[in-house]
Order: structure tokens, then C-alpha cells, then sequence
């Protein structure tokens, strides 16, 4: 018995489209008219079918727009097409529309995918706009993650944002004291804390001296690295 075809099934012929020989390359004002209606699936094998310099910028609105009204769905289709190009195009644009909407579930969504470029995207921007939301829920779920390297590698980036060094450095901190990997948290609490520096001398040194949550190399390696004075 042939089985039904599923949501992935569908989203799965979104990047292949059949057309006939003699039917007309759609123009980028049809797939762009096509997805303000709402019709995102034809829209997106519309887009398939544009001209190169056309299909990367039908494809991010055609998914931008999908996922302000249906972020599932969009993330969905946009993580079954088949060529690399337009997907990672199409996932951006979701990602762009989710995380400023609802970092929290993205994050838990994007945690669940392969390792990879894909995960990185979509936990990167997560993170950094749960960051500015809701620091607190954000770096609890960071430390709550499995151990992981591919993790670490995330936080790694957010705790070095020149953005939050320069507005909020406790919080960078906090974000590079969570990774788990002793040689990256050790790479990345020296880089945070030479931002710092370079913000609030006094606060920085202050942080590399005293905290409780410095092991003894890694307070080595600030100190001597950064060149802090030493004590008489």
C-alpha cells in the first residue's frame, strides 16, 4: 500500500519543482505577489525557478514573511530543501523572524538539530536576543545543555559579542564561566576580560584577581596575559 504523503513529503518537493519546457520563468514581482497572499508553498517553487541573482532575495522574503505568520512550518520547509544554497538562505530568514519573537523556543528547537552550520545559526541568534530578553532564563538554559563541544563553541561566541562586553561585561562573564571545555572557557574568559579592560581597567582587574570562579591557571593566564600589575 502506497503510504500518505506527510508534511515532509511536501516540503521535501518545495526546492524540485517540475515545469514544463515551454512554460515562462516566473518574474520575481509573481513569487513575491504569490507569498503576500499567503500561498508560501507555491511562492517558494516559483522562487526555484528565478534566475540566481533573483531566488536568494524571493527566497528570504517568501520565508521571512511565512514564518511572521507560521514559524513551524516555514522552519520545516526551509530545512528540507534540498539545495544548500536556498536553504541556508531561507533558514536565516526564519531565524531572523523567530528569535526577536520567541527566543526561548528557538533556542530549544535549534538544540535539537544536527551539529552543524544550521544548529550554530539559528542557537546563535536565539541566545543573543534571549540574552538582551531574559538574561537570567537564558544563561540557566546554556548551563542546564549537555556537555558538549559543539555547545561550548556557541557560548563561546555569545560570551564574546563586542556588543555585551561593551554594555553588559558581568554578563559576558557569566556566558564564558558556563563553558565546559577548560582550554575555550580558558581562551575566551582571557578575551572577555581584555575587552573589559579596555572598557573599565579597575573592574576588569578587580574580576581577574578575586573571583571565585577562576581556577588558579586560569588566573594565571589573565593576569600574566593581560599584563596586569602585580601586587607589592
Amino acid at each position: 500500500m502506497e503510504r500518505p504523503a506527510s508534511p515532509a513529503d511536501h516540503a521535501l518537493s518545495l526546492s524540485a519543482p517540475p515545469r514544463h519546457p515551454a512554460q515562462p520563468i516566473p518574474d520575481l514581482a509573481t513569487v513575491l505577489a504569490t507569498g503576500e497572499r499567503g500561498d508560501y508553498a507555491a511562492a517558494v517553487r516559483l522562487g526555484a525557478a528565478l534566475p540566481e541573482d533573483q531566488r536568494g532575495p524571493a527566497l528570504a522574503s517568501v520565508f521571512g514573511r511565512w514564518a511572521s505568520q507560521d514559524r513551524s512550518a516555514a522552519a520545516t520547509a526551509a530545512l528540507a530543501l534540498t539545495d544548500t544554497l536556498a536553504r541556508d538562505i531561507a533558514w536565516s530568514a526564519v531565524v531572523q523572524q523567530w528569535a526577536p519573537a520567541d527566543p526561548a523556543t528557538l533556542a530549544s528547537y535549534a538544540s535539537d538539530l544536527p551539529p552543524g552550520a544550521v544548529r550554530n545559526i539559528a542557537l546563535d541568534s536565539a541566545l543573543g536576543h534571549w540574552l538582551e530578553s531574559d538574561p537570567p532564563a537564558a544563561i540557566a538554559w546554556v548551563e542546564a545543555l549537555p556537555s558538549s563541544p559543539e555547545d561550548d563553541v556557541i557560548v563561546a561566541r555569545i560570551a564574546q559579542h563586542p556588543g555585551l562586553i561593551g554594555s553588559q561585561p558581568e554578563l559576558a562573564i557569566a556566558w564564558a564561566e558556563a563553558i565546559r571545555d577548560p582550554v575555550l572557557r580558558s581562551r575566551t574568559l582571557g578575551t572577555v576580560v581584555r575587552e573589559w579592560r579596555d572598557i573599565n581597567p579597575a573592574a576588569a582587574e578587580h574580576y581577574a584577581r578575586t573571583s571565585p570562579e577562576l581556577t588558579p591557571g586560569e588566573r594565571e593566564d589573565i593576569l600574566v596575559g593581560e599584563r596586569f600589575t602585580p601586587h607589592p
